[in-house]
């Protein structure tokens, strides 16, 4: 499905669907990553708060480094996801 980390094939190598039919996908997939990242996030947020004595500037700090870190280390699965449910909501068509 991908051609690079980020970039992902215009039609699939096998069945030539076409995987990103609609300009304006990646704001779905921003809300889905977002959502998907900030539940472990927050875990980590909470038991840092209370395992370290980290200031609030450091915890933020981690917070947002945690989140960036999930976010581009599951960027392929979240695209993957939202590519899944754009076809489930549009129908597997070869030309839409």
């Amino acid at each position: 499905m991908f051609e690079s980390y980020f970039k992902v094939h215009k039609r699939c190598p096998e069945c030539k669907v076409v995987l990103q039919p609609h300009a304006g996908d990646e704001l779905g997939v921003i809300a889905l990553g977002y959502f998907m990242t900030l539940a472990p996030s927050m875990v980590g947020l909470v038991l840092a708060y209370f395992y370290t004595d980290w200031s609030p500037l450091q915890l933020l700090l981690f917070f947002f480094f945690l989140m960036t870190a999930i976010l581009i280390g599951f960027y392929r699965n979240i695209k993957g996801i939202w590519i899944g449910f754009v076809f489930l909501l549009t129908g597997l068509r070869k030309r839409l």
